[in-house]
């Protein structure tokens, strides 16, 4: 049991020997970084220098508006995105007339087709397919529209069936109180005339 402890705890010292060693190397490789990191600095900054020359505006075509984003704003998509989309919109107004005034044209002739990034006959398949998912969507459509006029139907038939029933019974309710009442009143005669016969054989 101690042999086996006695085994961890060299194993764990080694792991841990391996370990600053390879830290050592890690700062020794981060130190040599930063030497050569004042290198980079120079580039960059000859790089930010050649930003900074004075280049006519059409070279750069840079335009700086003014934001009113908000802090509440930062939270709202909607009303960042309108911002957004002002912030943009002013950038053109002012662009615009400037490159007119320079006399470059920004608005894009009636007559101007660009080059199709896509050929004739990929486009002649994706027509196709189109067509083909319209045509499906409207014989969908009429079948839709089929079913509901059958639905209509077969409701107006009922509806008319239920009230031709509905006449036809209320028709023979008639005729049978019709026909009780003309009982009533042929037995109404015969007893009269009986009582009349009986009267005159007094």
């Amino acid at each position: 049991m101690e042999s086996g402890d006695e085994v961890d705890f060299i194993m764990s010292e080694e792991q841990n020997g391996d370990r600053k060693a390879s830290f050592a190397d890690i700062q020794m490789e981060i130190g040599s970084e930063s030497e050569g990191d004042s290198d980079r600095e120079a580039e960059i900054r000859e790089k930010i220098a050649e930003f900074a020359k004075k280049l006519p505006w059409i070279e750069t075509v840079d335009i700086t508006t003014r934001s009113t984003l908000t802090k509440e704003m930062i939270n709202n998509d909607f009303d960042r995105e309108l911002q957004f989309y002002q912030q943009a919109e002013k950038a053109v107004q002012l662009a615009v007339p400037r490159l007119l005034s320079l006399g470059i044209k920004v608005i894009r002739p009636s007559d101007y087709y660009a080059e199709m990034a896509k050929s004739d006959g990929h486009m002649q398949k994706v027509r196709k397919r189109l067509l083909k998912i319209q045509e499906g969507k409207e014989r969908q459509e009429a079948i839709r529209k089929m079913r509901e006029e059958r639905k209509y139907a077969v409701m107006v038939k009922k509806e008319v069936l239920q009230k031709r029933n509905n006449e036809k019974k209320q028709l023979m309710e008639a005729v049978k109180k019709h026909k009780k009442g003309m009982k009533q009143q042929l037995e109404d005669m015969l007893n009269n005339v009986k009582r009349m016969d009986l009267e005159q054989v007094d």
